[in-house]
């Protein structure tokens, strides 16, 4: 399952306008990469270790011990120290649930930001691992593609902190703090609600979000429909027209 391991970089263009990108729960922090070449053609990529070039920091497993503060708050102070309320934020997956709740729960903002299946609503059967999640010892096999994830095992604790979080951002309902929005989805997403999602945004009249959803094209090398992230998952034209509309998205005053 896909979701965050806890590590972002930022882009920033000659004017220090930076995007930062945040990835999903046991991904590879370099599954961004194709994301990120694209949009240098408008921004300077900056790349924190492990994120631009992969390194053995590609497999970073989360302490059972580790609490959700500890977790949150080298993002956190990332955030601070560079500065993003000058720059917008790219958020795939869990990467989108934290910056949701660093956006209504911190002093964190950001000009827009691009919402990649957001981890906001889950599938009713990922719910079902909420009670195991408290045996932070232990660990799940993962299932999602060997090509995308940083381990082939994902720390219970990590599902914790994304349960913890779900729970967490729905508490700050409605949200009160959110800059222009595009969420991208997929409505066959495997983990993701996206139809909540939607019915979300329409319900609480959320005229700053922009719903973007996005097909798989005959030539994307996986049918997972919660990947939506690059030429592989979307297929070549598809990832072009994504990342045409993030572009857009982002450039527009």
């Amino acid at each position: 399952m896909l979701f965050l391991l806890a590590f972002c970089f930022y882009l920033t263009d000659a004017s220090h306008s930076k995007l930062f990108l945040m990835h999903g729960l046991n991904n590879r922090p370099s599954v961004l990469v194709p994301m990120a070449q694209e949009l240098q053609k408008d921004y300077e990529i900056i790349a924190l270790e492990g994120h631009y070039r992969p390194t053995e920091k590609e497999r970073i497993q989360v302490a059972s011990n580790q609490t959700k503060e500890e977790f949150l708050s080298p993002i956190r102070g990332l955030m601070q120290e560079q500065g993003s309320s000058n720059g917008s934020l790219l958020a795939y997956s869990f990467g989108g649930l934290i910056g949701l709740y660093l956006l209504e729960s911190s002093q964190i903002k950001f000009r827009k930001i691009v919402l990649i299946a957001p981890a906001l609503f889950l599938r009713w059967y990922v719910n079902l691992l909420r009670p195991l999640s408290y045996f932070t010892s232990y660990s799940l096999p993962s299932f999602s593609p060997a090509l995308y994830r940083a381990n082939s095992s994902v720390s219970l604790n990590l599902y914790r902190h994304l349960f913890e979080l779900v729970d967490d951002v729905h508490r700050l309902l409605p949200f009160k703090n959110l800059p222009p929005t595009l969420v991208i989805l997929d409505r066959e997403d495997e983990l993701i609600d996206s139809s909540r999602t939607e019915s979300f945004a329409k319900e609480t009249q959320l005229l700053n979000w922009e719903i973007f959803f996005v097909q798989k094209c005959h030539d994307a090398k996986t049918h997972y429909h919660h990947l939506l992230i690059d030429e592989y998952s979307l297929g070549k034209k598809c990832f072009q027209n994504l990342t045409k509309k993030i572009r857009s998205f982002l450039s527009d005053t």
